[in-house]
Formats: C-alpha cells, structure tokens, sequence
C-alpha cells in the first residue's frame, strides 16, 4: 500500500479489499451507482468464479489469480539480504505449498545482476541436496527415475490400479555435477 499512495494513482483508483465475499457482494461491480472500472483479486477458485460473475453482470474488466501464487517484486531501493531472503522463503517455504507462496520473482535491472549473486551465494552455503532415491533396488543404479523414485503408492486395489503410475507421474531427469 505504502507503493501505492506514494505514486501517481488518484486517491481511491485502488482499494483493496479485505475479508470475504459478502464484503465483495456489498460492493458489487455491477451495481450501476458504482464507479468501478476494473476489479483484480487473489483469492480462491470459489470466491474468484464469483468475483468473475459480478463483473461480468456490469460488463468490468475483471484480473484475477486463482489460487494462485503471487510475484515478488524487488525494487532497487531494496535491502538485497532481506529480498533474497524473502525471495527463498516465498518460494521453498512449505515446498512452495501456500497460496502466497512466490512463483516468480521480478527484479529489476538495477539490482538484477547484484540480486542474483546473492542469491547464488545463498545457495551455495545453505544446500545440502545431493542424489535423493526412495527404493532400494534402483539405488545407484537407476537414476532416470522420477524425483524420490517410484513408490508403491499407484499400485494395488486402487481405482486407477497400475494406470495411476503413469497418469500422475511426469518423469524429469536432473543431472548435477559433484
């Protein structure tokens, strides 16, 4: 927000709001008395196919992350130990498992190359991955199979029985040199 009112948006042009969809229906796009030239939203697949609706009903313009995982935009003001930090944490923290989690990471030309090194830097210290194999008759042996190896949990008396294997298992091969 802090962004926001310091820049050349006309007061009110951007109102977030916070809360549920009730507060949304109270304020909705297609109420003719409202000025609301576009309506932009991070929320759930629920709450964003109603968002959608409402617009739609008053013919707005509608931008809308569904369940989605948001940029992070680093400035060139920016404290690069605390970007890179919070650059890794959005994106690894809780395996990237979390509706604010930061699937990109836009940076700008200023601070792009210096923002990078850290990054590499930070990476370089802090990671301990190596090989990562599940089964034991494929470790060491096999290493073109899927991150974690093939466990036994798409075989037995499951619905898609053994078709459940290659429907959900997309194999990637990562070589890294020691």
């Amino acid at each position: 927000m802090t962004l926001v009112t310091k820049s050349s948006y006309v007061d009110g042009a951007f109102v977030p709001l916070v809360g549920n969809i009730d507060i949304l229906e109270n304020r909705n796009p297609s109420n003719p008395g409202e000025v609301v030239e576009r309506f932009e939203r991070a929320s759930s697949e629920h709450t964003g196919r109603q968002i959608a609706r409402l617009a739609a009903e008053g013919m707005k313009k509608a931008q809308l992350e569904i369940g989605g995982k948001n940029p992070l935009i680093v400035l060139d003001d920016a404290d690069l130990e605390q970007a890179v930090e919070v650059a890794l944490n959005g994106s690894f923290y809780s395996t990237g498992q979390r509706c604010t989690a930061s699937s990109r990471v836009i940076v700008t030309e200023g601070i792009h190359d210096a923002f990078i090194a850290r990054q590499a830097e930070h990476f370089k210290r802090n990671s301990s991955a190596g090989m990562v194999m599940v089964n034991l008759p494929t470790a060491g042996v096999d290493y073109h199979v899927p991150f974690g190896g093939n466990g036994a949990s798409s075989l037995g008396s499951r619905e898609q029985g053994t078709h459940a294997r290659q429907f959900f298992t997309r194999v990637k091969t990562t070589y890294q040199l020691a």
